[in-house]
């Protein structure tokens, strides 16, 4: 958490690579030369209480959002002054003025790391040893690594519990090595590159007024202070269908450090309810009803409390901006009825058990949601359960989405569903969701076998065919098997099916195939990929939130449709 403003003190600023005395060198007078002269003090005094940390959040709790990673340096404009604070808390300068500013590199102590391969990281114990259990009997050596944190991150209890690693017993010295062993094991067992960091990378970091070439040498992990930080050509959606830059604003401090790659990393130190009010308009649309961005603002939150301390373990901050986490665009998007719905539900979260349950969602579920263990690892969760999203029983249509001839008609059929947008009247700010409730990819056969080669790494010849091998409850592909003319291959887990079928990750894994044509060997020439939903399906369904809110049900409703036998409690 952040730390308080110590009081004021002796405050010398780093210039052009020497200490030199700022505007308050006089802090070093004696004492007694202050007592004869009132108004001095009382100056001195103000000036303490200038704009150096604008957060006094009480019983709010603090994030620390990872805005920019792998950075050679930085450029950043702001329309206020600037004030400079050590990591480890001291002011270096205040109120230094100049729109905009250059960071870059001056000095790296590199990193120590230690590469391992991740299977899983939980906080329920009985889930790690399940997941222990599976990567043994694939005939793989794993540890079961208890970590406890020093602090409680987020005033929460359960934040504060050990988190259980599932691990390889194996090292690499190199990521290189690492990767190979994980495309070795990958039919075993599904992994992350774990880079543990046996000592953090250290150095010097300039600060440079780009106006008047000022400049100020400042230790990794500086922050800066202001009101405003503009940043331009922030990367978004990489990997996806949107992907490009935007320049994003942020309130709060500013963190910026060396990071294990020996480049920048930029974080946002901010109050959990600020986040709360730039995520809720950048994952839902700030036009969508009010009571389906309240249950957006409860999800968002929950997402927080249940994730921080099991991600982005050695990035130094709690969860990135990105989708892998759930989408952060700063300021700029923040609006009058989303910052309404985050106020309404301040502090609000669901539990499940006592505990502060894992509030997934995704864009369009396309008429079902998934199941919680189909799409990642880990335990079944009883209110992450795929259910029919419409007026009908939960379990209306069973298992029935996983036989293939039933999916076909259900992937070319357009049922009477909450996210189903296609039909009647809808307000402008659902017309984009249209496109994603059902959808359709054509490929030839050397359009598609070049994309699955290109994204998979496989040699696999000629593409012969497509064989769907196992399905989650809502029809996601779970296991695909691709077969070629020099090798056949399987590809595992939802996202990396729709990352191997597309070249920016296909919409939805909800898909099926149907070929058609046959060249002189016999090989098929056309692929169409019929699908529904955009995202992984699992908990609530955005659009069908939006359309229950429409039809008159507040957000408690909404969010105890799609997420079982929950319960809201206000943690602040």
């Amino acid at each position: 958490m952040l730390q308080r403003r110590p009081p004021c003190r002796n405050v010398d600023s780093l210039k052009d690579g020497k200490a030199v005395k700022n505007t308050f060198w006089f802090f070093n007078m004696k004492r007694k030369i202050f007592s004869r002269i009132p108004f001095v003090s009382l100056w001195l005094f103000a000036a303490c209480l200038g704009p150096v940390s604008r957060y006094d959040v009480g019983n709010d709790p603090v994030v620390k959002i990872g805005l920019l990673q792998n950075l050679n340096e930085l450029r950043f404009q702001t329309p206020a002054a600037i004030s400079l604070r050590h990591p480890k808390g001291r002011i270096l300068a205040r109120n230094v003025s100049g729109p905009r500013w250059l960071v870059s590199i001056k000095q790296v102590e590199p990193a120590r790391i230690e590469y391992r391969l991740l299977f899983m990281a939980t906080r329920d114990k009985d889930e790690a040893r399940a997941k222990l259990d599976k990567v043994v009997d694939a005939g793989l050596l794993p540890n079961l690594i208890e970590e406890r944190p020093e602090y409680d991150r987020l005033w929460v209890a359960q934040n504060a519990t050990p988190l259980y690693k599932v691990a390889l017993r194996e090292r690499f010295a190199t990521r290189e090595a690492a990767l190979a062993k994980q495309k070795e094991i990958a039919g075993k067992a599904a992994s992350e590159l774990w880079e543990e960091v046996k000592k953090p990378a250290s150095g010097i970091l300039e600060l440079q007024n780009l106006e008047t070439k000022q400049s100020y040498q400042l230790p990794s992990g500086f922050q800066i202070i202001t009101d405003r930080i503009e940043i331009p050509n922030v990367p978004v959606g990489s990997g996806f269908h949107w992907e490009g830059t935007e320049s994003r604003a942020y309130r709060g401090r500013l963190e910026i450090f060396i990071d294990r790659t020996a480049k920048l990393t930029v974080v946002n130190v901010l109050p959990m309810e600020e986040y709360v009010r730039g995520v809720v308009p950048s994952e839902m649309a700030q036009t969508f009803p009010l009571e389906a961005l309240k249950a957006q603002a409860v999800a968002a939150r929950n997402e927080i409390f249940s994730k921080v301390g099991t991600r982005h373990l050695e990035d130094g901050f709690d969860l990135c901006a990105e989708v892998h986490c759930q989408v952060y665009a700063g300021i700029n998007r923040e609006h009058a009825t989303t910052t309404e719905a985050v106020t309404a539900t301040k502090g609000l979260v669901m539990k499940a058990g006592g505990v502060i349950i894992d509030a997934n969602y995704s864009g369009v579920c396309g008429g079902h949601t998934e199941n919680n263990e189909y799409v990642w690892s880990g335990q079944p969760q009883a209110y992450l359960r795929g259910i029919f999203d419409g007026n009908g029983r939960p379990d209306l249509l069973g298992n029935s989405l996983q036989n293939e001839n039933t999916l076909l008609r259900w992937l070319t059929t357009k049922p009477n569903v909450y996210c189903n947008t296609t039909q009647g009247q809808i307000p402008s700010a659902l017309e984009y969701t249209k496109k994603y409730f059902r959808w359709e990819n054509n490929y030839s056969r050397q359009e598609l076998q070049d994309l699955i080669r290109k994204r998979t790494g496989e040699d696999f010849g000629e593409l012969k065919d497509l064989v769907p091998l196992e399905r989650g409850l809502s029809g996601r592909l779970l296991r695909l098997r691709v077969v070629g003319t020099k090798k056949t291959f399987e590809i595992s887990r939802e996202l990396a099916i729709r990352q191997a079928l597309a070249e920016r990750t296909l919409w939805s894994a909800c898909i099926a195939f149907d070929k058609s044509g046959r060249d002189r060997n016999g090989l098929f020439t056309k692929f169409k990929i019929l699908g529904a939903g955009w995202g992984h399906g699992v908990g609530m369904c955005q659009t069908g939130a939006a359309m229950m809110a429409l039809r008159g049900q507040n957000y408690m409703q909404i969010l105890r449709h799609y997420y079982a036998g929950v319960a809201l409690d206000k943690k602040y």
